[in-house]
């Protein structure tokens, strides 16, 4: 029995650095991920809160941050539009804080982690 060319090992091999570096990106990936989806601690509202539609009562509303469900006009509780299920207060529990009157009334609001997320999906994209 002969040996496989020498071509054919140096595919092969190409084949299983090129399986490795994949592998590793997207490891990379994941743990980018997850650093997001931990968003330093941040804890999200349950899931049980949220009503059929996705709304949520008055009283279940927390900030993700600070925990707590105090607000006023001046330091209301802002949303994530994401799908991290976290809320913030906009002046005390945001760097840099947010100022509800100039987000625009069509967008929604992305906390930092469900931002980054975007971010990343977007560089990927534009890398492959």
């Amino acid at each position: 029995v002969g040996e496989a060319p020498l071509e054919t090992k140096s595919a092969t091999a190409e084949i299983e650095r090129a399986k490795i570096a994949i592998q590793k990106c997207k490891q990379t990936i994941i743990d980018c991920v997850k650093v997001c989806d931990e968003a330093e601690g941040d804890k999200p509202i349950p899931k049980e809160l949220f009503d059929q539609e996705g709304e949520l009562d008055l009283d279940h509303i927390f900030c993700s941050k600070c925990l707590g469900q105090e607000s006023d006009e001046d330091n209301d509780i802002i949303l994530c539009d994401g799908p991290c299920d976290r809320a913030y207060h906009v002046k005390s529990c945001l760097d840099p804080p947010v100022d509800p009157d100039t987000l625009p009334e069509d967008e929604g609001w992305l906390c930092h982690a469900c931002d980054r997320k975007i971010d990343m999906v977007d560089i990927i994209n534009d890398e492959f």
